[in-house]
């Protein structure tokens, strides 16, 4: 659902914040930034993300909850990591508009900008330990489980090395797939 920003109220609204690798002027990434608006975009979580996520006291997000992943370019048009949300959310675009201006002009080609910088999908199920506070997306269909950086909300595969009930060769096998799933690239070497 996209909605527009209208009145002035909406600017006390926490926006999520994307984590965005930009390059300089030569071609190299800088480090990660944050960034709350994507060419116009924006997601409005209806939760502060971070607390609820890790903050085990808290049971509004209970385990079983659905987490999707979200995604978007940076200015240069490099898809950016996966990163989780979950709850509810609402994607709101900024549109430059004047009264006794033609509207349909400031919505043409809203939903095609949206669809070339802003990617969706499902990731899994929330799993918070109650023994080491650690949090997992428990994925019933692809059997890879994912963790959740707790600085910056990115997708990670949850490693277990440790785990002797987990043939080494199944690891493997599980972080080829993650990596093909969440850092494909073309062959002009562009993310995908």
């Amino acid at each position: 659902m996209i909605i527009i920003r209208t009145n002035e109220n909406d600017k006390n609204i926490s926006f999520y914040p994307f984590h965005v690798a930009e390059r300089d002027e030569q071609g190299n990434i800088q480090f990660a930034r944050l960034q709350h608006i994507m060419h116009g975009f924006a997601v409005v979580p209806g939760i502060d993300m971070h607390k609820q996520i890790f903050d085990m006291d808290n049971n509004e997000l209970p385990n079983g909850s659905a987490v999707y992943e979200i995604r978007v370019k940076s200015k240069y048009g490099e898809w950016q990591d996966w990163q989780a949300v979950v709850g509810n959310f609402r994607i709101v675009s900024f549109v430059d508009w004047q009264f006794g201006q033609d509207m349909n002009s400031s919505y043409a080609g809203l939903g095609a900008r949206f669809n070339e910088v802003f990617e969706i999908r499902y990731c899994g199920t929330l799993f918070r330990s109650p023994t080491d506070g650690g949090v997992q997306v428990i994925n019933d269909d692809d059997k890879i489980i994912r963790t959740i950086n707790r600085i910056t909300l990115q997708i990670e595969y949850y490693s277990q090395i440790s785990n002797m009930c987990y043939p080494l060769e199944e690891q493997i096998d599980d972080m080829i797939r993650f990596r093909k799933l969440y850092y494909a690239y073309d062959e002009n070497d562009n993310r995908i």
